[in-house]
Protein backbone atom coordinates (compact mmCIF):
# COMPACT_ATOMS: atom_id res chain seq x y z
CA UNK A 1 0.00 0.00 0.00
CA UNK A 2 1.30 3.48 -0.88
CA UNK A 3 1.88 5.82 2.10
CA UNK A 4 1.48 9.57 1.59
CA UNK A 5 4.30 11.47 3.31
CA UNK A 6 4.18 15.22 4.13
CA UNK A 7 7.31 17.20 5.00
CA UNK A 8 6.70 19.72 7.80
CA UNK A 9 9.30 22.42 8.53
CA UNK A 10 9.12 23.71 12.11
CA UNK A 11 11.23 26.40 13.78
CA UNK A 12 12.67 25.69 17.18
CA UNK A 13 14.93 28.67 18.01
CA UNK A 14 17.99 26.97 16.59
CA UNK A 15 16.76 26.96 13.05
CA UNK A 16 14.34 24.56 11.39
CA UNK A 17 14.00 20.79 11.54
CA UNK A 18 12.28 18.34 9.21
CA UNK A 19 9.33 16.32 10.47
CA UNK A 20 7.74 13.54 8.35
CA UNK A 21 3.98 13.24 8.67
CA UNK A 22 1.95 10.24 7.54
CA UNK A 23 -1.40 10.26 5.74
CA UNK A 24 -3.14 10.36 9.14
CA UNK A 25 -1.31 13.58 10.11
CA UNK A 26 0.77 11.85 12.80
CA UNK A 27 4.59 11.93 12.76
CA UNK A 28 6.29 8.92 11.24
CA UNK A 29 8.86 7.03 13.28
CA UNK A 30 12.36 8.22 12.47
CA UNK A 31 14.09 5.56 14.53
CA UNK A 32 14.83 7.77 17.58
CA UNK A 33 12.78 8.82 20.56
CA UNK A 34 12.34 12.37 21.89
CA UNK A 35 15.38 11.88 24.08
CA UNK A 36 17.54 11.07 21.07
CA UNK A 37 17.71 7.35 21.96
CA UNK A 38 16.78 4.52 19.68
CA UNK A 39 13.01 3.96 19.65
CA UNK A 40 11.00 0.91 18.52
CA UNK A 41 7.40 2.17 18.52
CA UNK A 42 5.55 4.28 16.00
CA UNK A 43 3.66 5.91 18.84
CA UNK A 44 4.64 5.73 22.51
CA UNK A 45 2.57 3.06 24.29
CA UNK A 46 2.46 2.15 27.93
CA UNK A 47 1.40 -0.95 29.81
CA UNK A 48 -1.96 0.73 30.46
CA UNK A 49 -2.63 1.59 26.82
CA UNK A 50 -5.93 0.19 25.52
CA UNK A 51 -7.52 0.09 22.07
CA UNK A 52 -10.46 2.33 21.32
CA UNK A 53 -13.77 0.98 20.06
CA UNK A 54 -12.96 2.05 16.51
CA UNK A 55 -9.58 0.31 16.69
CA UNK A 56 -11.18 -2.90 17.93
CA UNK A 57 -13.62 -3.01 15.04
CA UNK A 58 -11.23 -2.33 12.16
CA UNK A 59 -8.07 -3.88 10.78
CA UNK A 60 -5.00 -1.81 11.63
CA UNK A 61 -2.05 -3.88 10.43
CA UNK A 62 -1.26 -5.70 7.18
CA UNK A 63 -0.30 -9.26 6.33
CA UNK A 64 3.36 -8.43 5.76
CA UNK A 65 3.63 -9.31 2.08
CA UNK A 66 3.90 -6.27 -0.20
CA UNK A 67 2.04 -6.10 -3.51
CA UNK A 68 2.93 -3.72 -6.31
CA UNK A 69 0.43 -3.56 -9.17
CA UNK A 70 -0.70 -7.08 -8.33
CA UNK A 71 2.79 -8.60 -8.05
CA UNK A 72 4.36 -9.91 -4.85
CA UNK A 73 7.53 -8.06 -3.88
CA UNK A 74 10.58 -9.45 -2.08
CA UNK A 75 8.99 -12.50 -0.41
CA UNK A 76 11.50 -15.02 -1.87
CA UNK A 77 15.25 -14.42 -1.98
CA UNK A 78 15.69 -16.68 -5.05
CA UNK A 79 14.37 -14.80 -8.07
CA UNK A 80 13.97 -18.07 -9.99
CA UNK A 81 11.37 -19.19 -7.47
CA UNK A 82 9.02 -16.21 -7.60
CA UNK A 83 5.75 -15.77 -9.47
CA UNK A 84 5.23 -17.70 -12.68
CA UNK A 85 8.96 -18.57 -12.85
CA UNK A 86 8.54 -20.59 -9.65
CA UNK A 87 5.60 -22.56 -11.04
CA UNK A 88 7.54 -23.34 -14.23
CA UNK A 89 10.60 -24.45 -12.23
CA UNK A 90 8.59 -26.75 -9.96
CA UNK A 91 6.81 -28.11 -13.03
CA UNK A 92 10.19 -28.97 -14.54
CA UNK A 93 11.23 -30.69 -11.32
CA UNK A 94 8.16 -32.93 -11.20
CA UNK A 95 8.36 -33.84 -14.87
CA UNK A 96 12.07 -34.67 -15.07
CA UNK A 97 12.94 -36.31 -11.75
CA UNK A 98 11.78 -39.78 -10.71
CA UNK A 99 12.30 -39.06 -7.00
CA UNK A 100 10.14 -35.93 -7.15
CA UNK A 101 7.42 -37.72 -9.09
CA UNK A 102 7.35 -40.59 -6.59
CA UNK A 103 7.01 -38.10 -3.71
CA UNK A 104 4.05 -36.36 -5.35
CA UNK A 105 2.35 -39.69 -6.06
CA UNK A 106 2.84 -40.67 -2.41
CA UNK A 107 1.30 -37.37 -1.29
CA UNK A 108 -1.66 -37.30 -3.68
CA UNK A 109 -2.87 -40.88 -4.08
CA UNK A 110 -3.90 -41.49 -0.42
CA UNK A 111 -5.99 -38.29 -0.50
CA UNK A 112 -7.60 -39.19 -3.83
CA UNK A 113 -8.34 -42.71 -2.60
CA UNK A 114 -9.90 -41.59 0.69
CA UNK A 115 -13.61 -41.52 1.47
CA UNK A 116 -15.17 -38.05 1.05
CA UNK A 117 -18.66 -37.15 2.19
CA UNK A 118 -20.85 -34.25 3.34
CA UNK A 119 -22.12 -34.37 6.95
CA UNK A 120 -23.74 -32.07 9.45
CA UNK A 121 -21.50 -30.41 12.05
CA UNK A 122 -21.26 -32.24 15.36
CA UNK A 123 -24.25 -31.44 17.55
CA UNK A 124 -26.38 -30.20 14.62
CA UNK A 125 -28.82 -31.98 12.38
CA UNK A 126 -30.69 -30.91 9.27
CA UNK A 127 -32.84 -32.32 6.50
CA UNK A 128 -31.33 -35.08 4.37
CA UNK A 129 -32.57 -33.18 1.33
CA UNK A 130 -29.83 -30.57 1.81
CA UNK A 131 -27.12 -33.22 2.12
CA UNK A 132 -28.36 -34.91 -1.06
CA UNK A 133 -28.35 -31.53 -2.81
CA UNK A 134 -24.70 -30.93 -1.88
CA UNK A 135 -23.67 -34.48 -2.80
CA UNK A 136 -25.22 -34.06 -6.23
CA UNK A 137 -23.41 -30.74 -6.76
CA UNK A 138 -20.00 -32.03 -5.61
CA UNK A 139 -19.94 -35.70 -6.59
CA UNK A 140 -22.48 -36.17 -9.41
CA UNK A 141 -22.52 -32.97 -11.46
CA UNK A 142 -18.75 -33.24 -11.98
CA UNK A 143 -15.87 -35.64 -11.52
CA UNK A 144 -14.72 -35.22 -7.94
CA UNK A 145 -11.48 -37.23 -8.49
CA UNK A 146 -10.51 -34.88 -11.33
CA UNK A 147 -11.32 -31.92 -9.09
CA UNK A 148 -9.01 -33.34 -6.40
CA UNK A 149 -6.26 -33.97 -8.95
CA UNK A 150 -6.15 -30.31 -9.95
CA UNK A 151 -6.69 -29.03 -6.42
CA UNK A 152 -3.70 -31.07 -5.23
CA UNK A 153 -1.48 -29.39 -7.82
CA UNK A 154 -1.03 -26.77 -5.08
CA UNK A 155 1.37 -29.26 -3.45
CA UNK A 156 3.99 -28.68 -6.13
CA UNK A 157 2.91 -25.30 -7.60
CA UNK A 158 2.26 -23.61 -4.25
CA UNK A 159 -1.33 -22.74 -5.17
CA UNK A 160 -4.16 -23.94 -7.38
CA UNK A 161 -7.38 -22.26 -8.34
CA UNK A 162 -10.77 -22.80 -9.97
CA UNK A 163 -13.54 -20.65 -11.34
CA UNK A 164 -17.00 -21.35 -9.92
CA UNK A 165 -19.69 -21.54 -12.60
CA UNK A 166 -23.33 -21.64 -11.45
CA UNK A 167 -26.61 -22.33 -13.20
CA UNK A 168 -30.20 -21.64 -12.15
CA UNK A 169 -32.40 -24.74 -12.34
CA UNK A 170 -35.73 -25.57 -10.69
CA UNK A 171 -35.62 -22.36 -8.70
CA UNK A 172 -32.23 -23.12 -7.16
CA UNK A 173 -28.66 -22.09 -7.77
CA UNK A 174 -26.70 -25.17 -8.83
CA UNK A 175 -22.95 -25.54 -9.15
CA UNK A 176 -22.54 -26.34 -12.82
CA UNK A 177 -18.82 -26.95 -12.53
CA UNK A 178 -15.62 -26.01 -10.78
CA UNK A 179 -13.55 -25.06 -13.81
CA UNK A 180 -9.82 -25.75 -13.27
CA UNK A 181 -7.37 -23.00 -14.16
CA UNK A 182 -3.59 -23.43 -14.49
CA UNK A 183 -1.42 -21.68 -11.93
CA UNK A 184 0.71 -20.28 -14.75
CA UNK A 185 -2.33 -18.38 -16.09
CA UNK A 186 -2.65 -16.33 -12.90
CA UNK A 187 -1.21 -12.92 -13.73
CA UNK A 188 -1.92 -10.46 -10.89
CA UNK A 189 -3.37 -10.52 -7.40
CA UNK A 190 -5.83 -7.72 -6.71
CA UNK A 191 -5.91 -6.58 -3.05
CA UNK A 192 -7.56 -3.87 -0.98
CA UNK A 193 -5.82 -1.20 1.09
CA UNK A 194 -4.95 -3.83 3.73
CA UNK A 195 -3.57 -6.26 1.13
CA UNK A 196 -6.56 -8.61 1.52
CA UNK A 197 -7.41 -10.51 -1.65
CA UNK A 198 -10.39 -9.21 -3.61
CA UNK A 199 -9.76 -10.93 -6.96
CA UNK A 200 -7.16 -11.77 -9.56
CA UNK A 201 -6.34 -11.28 -13.21
CA UNK A 202 -5.87 -14.17 -15.57
CA UNK A 203 -3.64 -13.91 -18.60
CA UNK A 204 -3.29 -16.80 -21.04
CA UNK A 205 -0.10 -15.95 -22.89
CA UNK A 206 -0.70 -18.33 -25.78
CA UNK A 207 -4.01 -16.69 -26.72
CA UNK A 208 -3.57 -13.28 -25.15
CA UNK A 209 -6.83 -13.69 -23.20
CA UNK A 210 -7.16 -11.52 -20.08
CA UNK A 211 -9.92 -11.31 -17.49
CA UNK A 212 -10.39 -9.91 -13.97
CA UNK A 213 -12.24 -12.31 -11.66
CA UNK A 214 -13.79 -11.26 -8.31
CA UNK A 215 -13.09 -13.28 -5.18
CA UNK A 216 -16.59 -14.82 -4.92
CA UNK A 217 -16.02 -16.54 -8.28
CA UNK A 218 -12.72 -18.11 -7.21
CA UNK A 219 -11.77 -21.24 -5.28
CA UNK A 220 -8.14 -20.79 -4.20
CA UNK A 221 -5.93 -23.34 -2.42
CA UNK A 222 -2.72 -21.72 -1.12
CA UNK A 223 -0.48 -24.48 0.28
CA UNK A 224 1.63 -23.50 3.32
CA UNK A 225 0.30 -19.96 3.12
CA UNK A 226 2.18 -17.47 5.29
CA UNK A 227 0.56 -14.14 6.05
CA UNK A 228 -1.12 -12.77 2.96
CA UNK A 229 1.10 -14.59 0.47
CA UNK A 230 -1.56 -16.11 -1.76
CA UNK A 231 1.04 -17.94 -3.87
CA UNK A 232 1.75 -20.23 -0.92
CA UNK A 233 4.91 -22.32 -0.74
CA UNK A 234 5.56 -25.43 -2.78
CA UNK A 235 6.19 -28.78 -1.11
CA UNK A 236 9.29 -28.93 -3.31
CA UNK A 237 10.80 -25.65 -2.08
CA UNK A 238 13.08 -27.36 0.44
CA UNK A 239 14.08 -29.96 -2.16
CA UNK A 240 15.06 -27.43 -4.83
CA UNK A 241 18.76 -27.13 -3.85
CA UNK A 242 19.27 -30.89 -3.77
CA UNK A 243 17.36 -31.39 -7.01
CA UNK A 244 19.47 -28.70 -8.72
CA UNK A 245 22.80 -30.19 -7.59
CA UNK A 246 21.68 -33.71 -8.48
CA UNK A 247 20.53 -32.54 -11.91
CA UNK A 248 23.94 -30.98 -12.58
CA UNK A 249 25.67 -34.18 -11.44
CA UNK A 250 23.58 -36.19 -13.89
CA UNK A 251 24.59 -33.88 -16.74
CA UNK A 252 28.29 -34.07 -15.82
CA UNK A 253 28.16 -37.84 -15.42
CA UNK A 254 26.45 -38.23 -18.78
CA UNK A 255 29.21 -36.17 -20.42
CA UNK A 256 31.85 -38.25 -18.65
CA UNK A 257 30.31 -41.50 -19.81
CA UNK A 258 29.92 -40.26 -23.36
CA UNK A 259 33.49 -38.99 -23.41
CA UNK A 260 35.38 -41.71 -21.62
CA UNK A 261 33.34 -44.88 -22.17
CA UNK A 262 34.83 -45.16 -25.68
CA UNK A 263 38.07 -43.53 -24.67
CA UNK A 264 39.87 -40.42 -25.89
CA UNK A 265 41.70 -40.78 -29.23
CA UNK A 266 45.40 -39.91 -29.03
CA UNK A 267 47.35 -39.14 -32.22
CA UNK A 268 51.11 -39.12 -32.39
CA UNK A 269 52.51 -37.17 -35.32
CA UNK A 270 56.17 -36.85 -36.32
CA UNK A 271 57.88 -33.76 -35.08
CA UNK A 272 59.08 -33.00 -38.59
CA UNK A 273 57.63 -33.05 -42.08
CA UNK A 274 53.92 -32.56 -41.23
CA UNK A 275 51.60 -29.87 -42.51
CA UNK A 276 48.76 -27.92 -40.91
CA UNK A 277 46.16 -29.65 -43.08
CA UNK A 278 47.03 -33.00 -41.49
CA UNK A 279 46.64 -31.48 -38.04
CA UNK A 280 43.24 -30.06 -38.96
CA UNK A 281 42.11 -33.41 -40.35
CA UNK A 282 43.20 -35.20 -37.17
CA UNK A 283 41.35 -32.61 -35.05
CA UNK A 284 38.19 -33.26 -37.03
CA UNK A 285 38.61 -37.03 -36.55
CA UNK A 286 39.09 -36.56 -32.78
CA UNK A 287 35.97 -34.37 -32.39
CA UNK A 288 33.80 -36.81 -34.34
CA UNK A 289 35.19 -39.96 -32.70
CA UNK A 290 32.22 -42.26 -31.98
CA UNK A 291 31.61 -45.95 -31.50
CA UNK A 292 29.99 -47.88 -34.33
CA UNK A 293 29.82 -51.30 -35.89
CA UNK A 294 31.80 -50.14 -38.95
CA UNK A 295 33.96 -47.38 -37.46
CA UNK A 296 37.53 -47.29 -38.71
CA UNK A 297 40.41 -44.90 -39.29
CA UNK A 298 43.10 -44.80 -41.99
CA UNK A 299 46.29 -42.86 -41.27
CA UNK A 300 49.72 -42.63 -42.86
CA UNK A 301 52.35 -44.96 -41.46
CA UNK A 302 54.15 -42.17 -39.60
CA UNK A 303 51.02 -41.28 -37.55
CA UNK A 304 50.26 -43.45 -34.51
CA UNK A 305 46.80 -43.73 -32.96
CA UNK A 306 45.92 -45.08 -29.52
CA UNK A 307 43.00 -44.74 -27.07
CA UNK A 308 43.39 -43.14 -23.64
CA UNK A 309 41.02 -44.35 -20.91
CA UNK A 310 40.63 -43.63 -17.20
CA UNK A 311 41.58 -46.29 -14.73
CA UNK A 312 39.08 -47.36 -12.06
CA UNK A 313 40.82 -45.38 -9.36
CA UNK A 314 40.57 -42.17 -11.37
CA UNK A 315 36.79 -42.41 -11.91
CA UNK A 316 34.69 -40.42 -9.43
CA UNK A 317 31.71 -42.43 -8.16
CA UNK A 318 28.70 -40.11 -8.26
CA UNK A 319 26.13 -42.70 -7.16
CA UNK A 320 26.75 -42.07 -3.46
CA UNK A 321 26.33 -38.34 -4.00
CA UNK A 322 23.09 -38.88 -5.87
CA UNK A 323 21.81 -41.15 -3.10
CA UNK A 324 22.64 -38.46 -0.56
CA UNK A 325 20.61 -35.83 -2.39
CA UNK A 326 17.72 -38.26 -2.88
CA UNK A 327 17.68 -38.86 0.87
CA UNK A 328 17.67 -35.13 1.55
CA UNK A 329 14.80 -34.63 -0.91
CA UNK A 330 12.91 -37.37 0.93
CA UNK A 331 13.58 -35.70 4.29
CA UNK A 332 12.27 -32.36 3.08
CA UNK A 333 8.93 -33.99 2.18
CA UNK A 334 8.70 -36.58 5.03
CA UNK A 335 9.04 -39.45 2.52
CA UNK A 336 12.30 -41.01 3.72
CA UNK A 337 10.72 -44.46 3.43
CA UNK A 338 10.79 -44.16 -0.37
CA UNK A 339 14.59 -44.60 -0.29
CA UNK A 340 14.55 -47.74 1.89
CA UNK A 341 16.20 -50.58 0.02
CA UNK A 342 18.26 -48.31 -2.23
CA UNK A 343 20.84 -47.61 0.49
CA UNK A 344 22.62 -49.61 3.17
CA UNK A 345 20.90 -47.77 6.02
CA UNK A 346 17.35 -48.09 7.33
CA UNK A 347 15.30 -50.85 8.94
CA UNK A 348 11.79 -52.20 8.62
CA UNK A 349 10.73 -50.82 12.01
CA UNK A 350 12.06 -47.38 11.13
CA UNK A 351 10.30 -47.52 7.77
CA UNK A 352 6.96 -48.37 9.41
CA UNK A 353 7.39 -45.45 11.82
CA UNK A 354 8.14 -43.07 8.93
CA UNK A 355 5.10 -44.31 7.00
CA UNK A 356 2.80 -43.76 10.00
CA UNK A 357 4.16 -40.25 10.51
CA UNK A 358 3.78 -39.51 6.80
CA UNK A 359 0.14 -40.64 6.80
CA UNK A 360 -0.53 -38.36 9.78
CA UNK A 361 0.84 -35.46 7.73
CA UNK A 362 -1.23 -36.48 4.70
CA UNK A 363 -4.34 -36.65 6.87
CA UNK A 364 -3.67 -33.11 8.06
CA UNK A 365 -3.35 -31.93 4.45
CA UNK A 366 -6.59 -33.68 3.46
CA UNK A 367 -8.47 -32.11 6.38
CA UNK A 368 -7.14 -28.67 5.41
CA UNK A 369 -8.35 -29.27 1.85
CA UNK A 370 -11.80 -30.34 3.13
CA UNK A 371 -12.03 -27.22 5.30
CA UNK A 372 -11.16 -24.95 2.35
CA UNK A 373 -13.80 -26.64 0.16
CA UNK A 374 -16.34 -26.18 2.95
CA UNK A 375 -15.56 -22.47 3.30
CA UNK A 376 -15.23 -21.60 -0.39
CA UNK A 377 -17.71 -23.95 -2.08
CA UNK A 378 -20.27 -25.44 0.32
CA UNK A 379 -21.06 -22.39 2.44
CA UNK A 380 -21.66 -19.99 -0.52
CA UNK A 381 -23.81 -22.65 -2.21
CA UNK A 382 -25.85 -23.10 0.98
CA UNK A 383 -26.25 -19.32 1.36
CA UNK A 384 -27.69 -19.13 -2.17
CA UNK A 385 -30.22 -21.92 -1.62
CA UNK A 386 -30.80 -22.33 2.12
CA UNK A 387 -29.92 -18.99 3.77
CA UNK A 388 -29.86 -19.00 7.54
CA UNK A 389 -29.71 -22.79 7.88
CA UNK A 390 -26.91 -24.79 9.47
CA UNK A 391 -24.21 -25.43 6.90
CA UNK A 392 -22.90 -28.96 6.37
CA UNK A 393 -19.20 -29.59 5.99
CA UNK A 394 -17.02 -31.85 3.90
CA UNK A 395 -15.16 -34.60 5.73
CA UNK A 396 -12.51 -37.09 4.64
CA UNK A 397 -11.90 -40.53 6.13
CA UNK A 398 -9.95 -43.76 5.57
CA UNK A 399 -6.62 -42.23 4.62
CA UNK A 400 -3.65 -44.56 4.47
CA UNK A 401 -3.10 -48.27 4.21
CA UNK A 402 -4.00 -50.58 7.10
CA UNK A 403 -2.06 -53.85 7.23
CA UNK A 404 -4.07 -57.03 7.58
CA UNK A 405 -1.60 -58.45 10.08
CA UNK A 406 -1.83 -55.29 12.20
CA UNK A 407 -5.64 -55.51 12.30
CA UNK A 408 -5.55 -59.22 13.12
CA UNK A 409 -3.09 -58.70 15.95
CA UNK A 410 -5.08 -55.76 17.30
CA UNK A 411 -8.32 -57.73 17.40
CA UNK A 412 -6.58 -60.65 19.07
CA UNK A 413 -5.01 -58.43 21.74
CA UNK A 414 -8.08 -56.28 22.47
CA UNK A 415 -10.81 -58.87 21.98
CA UNK A 416 -14.51 -58.06 22.24
CA UNK A 417 -13.92 -56.09 25.44
CA UNK A 418 -12.94 -53.00 23.48
CA UNK A 419 -14.09 -53.85 19.94
CA UNK A 420 -17.81 -54.53 19.65
CA UNK A 421 -18.50 -57.37 17.17
CA UNK A 422 -21.29 -55.57 15.30
CA UNK A 423 -22.20 -55.48 11.62
CA UNK A 424 -20.06 -52.39 10.90
CA UNK A 425 -16.97 -54.04 12.36
CA UNK A 426 -17.66 -57.23 10.42
CA UNK A 427 -18.11 -55.37 7.13
CA UNK A 428 -14.91 -53.38 7.72
CA UNK A 429 -13.00 -56.65 8.02
CA UNK A 430 -14.79 -58.04 4.98
CA UNK A 431 -13.72 -55.01 2.91
CA UNK A 432 -10.17 -55.35 4.19
CA UNK A 433 -10.02 -59.01 3.15
CA UNK A 434 -12.01 -58.48 -0.10
CA UNK A 435 -14.98 -60.54 1.10
CA UNK A 436 -18.68 -60.01 0.27
CA UNK A 437 -20.42 -57.35 2.36
CA UNK A 438 -23.32 -58.43 4.59
CA UNK A 439 -26.52 -56.43 4.83
CA UNK A 440 -28.70 -56.01 7.88
CA UNK A 441 -31.33 -58.28 6.31
CA UNK A 442 -28.78 -61.06 5.73
CA UNK A 443 -27.56 -60.78 9.29
CA UNK A 444 -31.11 -61.03 10.66
CA UNK A 445 -31.84 -64.04 8.44
CA UNK A 446 -28.73 -65.82 9.74
CA UNK A 447 -29.78 -65.00 13.31
CA UNK A 448 -33.26 -66.43 12.71
CA UNK A 449 -31.71 -69.61 11.30
CA UNK A 450 -29.53 -69.95 14.41
CA UNK A 451 -32.61 -69.64 16.62
CA UNK A 452 -34.46 -72.29 14.58
CA UNK A 453 -31.44 -74.62 14.80
CA UNK A 454 -31.24 -74.18 18.57
CA UNK A 455 -34.96 -74.89 18.98
CA UNK A 456 -34.73 -77.97 16.74
CA UNK A 457 -31.72 -79.27 18.65
CA UNK A 458 -33.45 -78.76 21.99
CA UNK A 459 -36.54 -80.63 20.73
CA UNK A 460 -34.48 -83.61 19.53
CA UNK A 461 -32.55 -83.79 22.80
CA UNK A 462 -35.77 -83.65 24.88
CA UNK A 463 -37.26 -86.59 22.94
CA UNK A 464 -34.11 -88.66 23.46
CA UNK A 465 -34.56 -88.66 27.24
CA UNK A 466 -38.36 -89.26 27.45
CA UNK A 467 -39.31 -92.42 29.55
CA UNK A 468 -39.86 -95.68 27.59
CA UNK A 469 -43.48 -96.86 27.77
CA UNK A 470 -43.08 -99.98 25.59
CA UNK A 471 -42.89 -102.28 28.64
CA UNK A 472 -46.10 -100.93 30.12
CA UNK A 473 -47.93 -101.73 26.90
CA UNK A 474 -46.73 -105.34 26.96
CA UNK A 475 -43.90 -104.85 24.58
CA UNK A 476 -40.24 -105.63 25.03
CA UNK A 477 -38.54 -103.10 27.27
CA UNK A 478 -35.64 -101.20 25.80
CA UNK A 479 -32.38 -101.27 27.75
CA UNK A 480 -32.06 -98.32 30.09
CA UNK A 481 -29.87 -95.39 29.11
CA UNK A 482 -26.40 -95.69 30.63
CA UNK A 483 -25.52 -93.13 33.29
CA UNK A 484 -24.03 -89.95 31.95
CA UNK A 485 -20.67 -90.69 33.51
CA UNK A 486 -20.53 -94.12 31.74
CA UNK A 487 -21.37 -92.77 28.29
CA UNK A 488 -18.68 -92.01 25.70
CA UNK A 489 -17.49 -88.46 26.09
CA UNK A 490 -19.61 -86.27 23.85
CA UNK A 491 -20.87 -82.73 23.59
CA UNK A 492 -23.85 -81.19 21.76
CA UNK A 493 -23.10 -79.55 18.46
CA UNK A 494 -23.05 -75.76 18.55
CA UNK A 495 -25.63 -73.92 16.50
CA UNK A 496 -22.95 -72.67 14.12
CA UNK A 497 -21.86 -76.26 13.49
CA UNK A 498 -25.37 -77.55 13.02
CA UNK A 499 -26.17 -74.97 10.36
CA UNK A 500 -23.01 -75.66 8.35
CA UNK A 501 -24.82 -77.63 5.64
CA UNK A 502 -28.33 -76.59 6.55
CA UNK A 503 -28.67 -74.49 3.45
CA UNK A 504 -27.82 -77.48 1.24
CA UNK A 505 -29.65 -80.41 2.94
CA UNK A 506 -32.94 -80.84 4.82
CA UNK A 507 -32.62 -83.37 7.69
CA UNK A 508 -35.57 -85.18 9.25
CA UNK A 509 -35.85 -86.05 12.93
CA UNK A 510 -34.19 -89.48 12.60
CA UNK A 511 -31.25 -87.98 10.72
CA UNK A 512 -30.83 -85.28 13.39
CA UNK A 513 -30.95 -88.00 16.10
CA UNK A 514 -28.24 -89.91 14.26
CA UNK A 515 -26.09 -86.80 14.02
CA UNK A 516 -26.44 -86.12 17.73
CA UNK A 517 -25.65 -89.74 18.72
CA UNK A 518 -22.50 -89.70 16.61
CA UNK A 519 -21.39 -86.42 18.18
Amino acid sequence: MTETVTINLNGNGNGKHVELLGSNGLPLNTGRSAEGKRGDNLHPLTANSRSTRSQLTREITEGGVSYFSGYIEADEFNDKLTGTDAVLMYDKMRRTDAQIQAILFAAKLPIKGAKWDVVWPEGHEGPDEQLDFLRQNLFLNQSFPQFLEHALSCLWAGFSWFEKVYEIRDGRMWLEKLAPRLATSQYRWWTDDKENLVGLRQWVQSSGFRADIPLDKIVLFSFQKEGNNFEGMSLLRGAYKHWFIKDQIYHIDAIRIERFALGVPHFKVPSENFDTKTIRDLQTVGKNWKAGEQSYLITPAEIEVDILSLSQGQVLDVIQTIHHHNEEIGKSTLTQFINLGSTQSGSRALGETNVEFFYDAIKSTAEWLAEEITEQVIKPLMDFNFPGDVRPRLVVEDIGAVGKDAVKNMLRDLGDTYVTPNLDTENYLRRLYKLPIRSEEEKQADKDEEIEDEERTADIQSRRFQPNNNAAEGGEAEPPEPPVRDRPQSRPLAASQLKLHDKQFTLNADQWRSVLEKS
